[in-house]
């Protein structure tokens, strides 16, 4: 079983009202755990969670309160029946619970989201006038008062009450046309003359483009005007080509500046990334060059340290020269006096043979002369 269209109704319009302050709730509950978690300060978490409201009452306020508009305009289906049935949603009946929902909580909360809040704004803007400069204040207010002079720093409350009026003529005067149209160009023309005046905006070029979307407006409205109920095909086809070309003028505009606009801010973008890398490789190259320095440093003095160690022990190496130097003396001579016993050992051992081969010829004249058997019978 699902829901009638007269409760899906009223859900839808309840939902709508009170879901920007769920949202903001949910939201601000979790940006205090979040800054609880990281200890930050407590006067940035109330400038974002003010900015952040801020930013939703001007993202849904319109939505809203042409929505409980919406719900306050009827009309009778049949002329026979006493009935009548929202313009909205022709399926829901203004019965006595639909009074009873209108006026406890359609009322107020229209109350609350048109008047309240450019009451509350303007107050605001009064009281904090001095300090708008202030960071928190740009902060918070930034959608408000960033884009106007300072002279006319009330133009956002202005543009807000504009639009107000601009939903209630709209919502009120649906049944009549051609009051709705004059009443409507009534309040652009005199919107324009206080524009043109005031001059609130710090560039030409916001001025001069809502002059041309005021331009376009008054010419569809015009055209629009001219096309209904016009018994000429031809004329109608002219004033839907007027008002094509005219809307289209406007939004190529504006999609123009805001290409160029955003060309510039990337271009910038662009410039302050490569500034960015440069400075990062920078530092880098000059990270490794002082590391490269602390190496270069680091073995110099290792040598240094080493050749300081060779220069604090030098009698050690001497001794150990002078001792080396002197065994190898010591057996240089013992080799030197080994050699001159052998040499002077063979001299002998040869002039030892050389006598007692002179003596050998002696004994052998000896034994010559010693006479024979022979010679001694003769």
């Amino acid at each position: 079983m699902g829901l009638e269209a007269v409760q899906t109704y009223y859900w839808e319009l309840s939902i709508i009202t009170l879901l920007p302050i769920f949202q903001w709730g949910v939201f601000a509950l979790c940006i205090i755990g979040i800054f609880r978690a990281q200890k930050r300060q407590i006067y940035q978490l109330s400038n974002l969670i003010f900015a952040t409201l801020v930013g939703l009452i001007m993202l849904e306020q319109p939505a809203i309160f042409q929505s409980l508009l919406k719900s306050l305009a009827t009309k009778k289906l049949d002329p026979n029946s006493d009935i009548y049935y929202l313009s909205a949603n022709p399926s829901v009946p203004a019965d006595e619970y639909y009074y009873k929902y209108s006026k406890y909580f359609v009322v107020p909360n229209l109350l609350i989201w048109g008047p309240g809040i450019a009451l509350l704004l303007a107050f605001i803007l009064l009281a904090y006038r001095k300090s708008f400069n202030t960071e928190r204040m740009r902060l918070v207010l930034g959608g408000y008062i960033n884009e106007y002079r300072e002279e006319t720093f009330y133009w956002g409350l202005v543009l807000m009450c504009f639009k107000l009026v601009l939903m209630t003529v709209a919502s009120f005067l649906s049944d009549d046309q051609k009051t709705k149209v004059l009443v409507t160009v009534a309040l652009f023309y005199l919107y324009k003359r206080s524009l043109m005046r005031y001059s609130p905006y710090y560039e030409d070029k916001l001025l001069n483009t809502e002059k041309y979307a005021q331009y376009a407006y008054f010419g569809s409205i015009f055209f629009l005007y001219l096309f209904e109920d016009n018994p000429y095909p031809w004329l109608k086809y002219f004033c839907l080509v007027v008002c094509i070309i005219l809307n289209m003028f406007v939004v190529f505009y504006i999609f123009f500046h805001i290409w160029r606009v955003s060309k510039q801010k990337v271009e910038r973008g662009f410039e302050f990334f490569t500034k960015a890398l440069k400075r990062m490789a920078t530092t880098v190259s000059r990270g490794s060059s002082v590391r490269q320095s602390r190496k270069d440093s680091n073995f110099s003095e290792e040598s240094s340290s080493s050749r300081n160690s060779l220069a604090s022990r030098p009698s050690y190496l001497g001794k150990n020269m002078m001792e080396l130097d002197s065994e190898a003396s010591r057996k240089n001579t013992g080799a030197l006096d080994s050699i001159q016993n052998s040499f002077a050992t063979s001299i002998i051992a040869e002039h030892q043979v050389s006598e007692e081969n002179d003596e050998q010829p002696d004994i052998d004249k000896e034994k010559k002369k010693e006479p024979s058997m022979i010679d001694l019978e003769l």
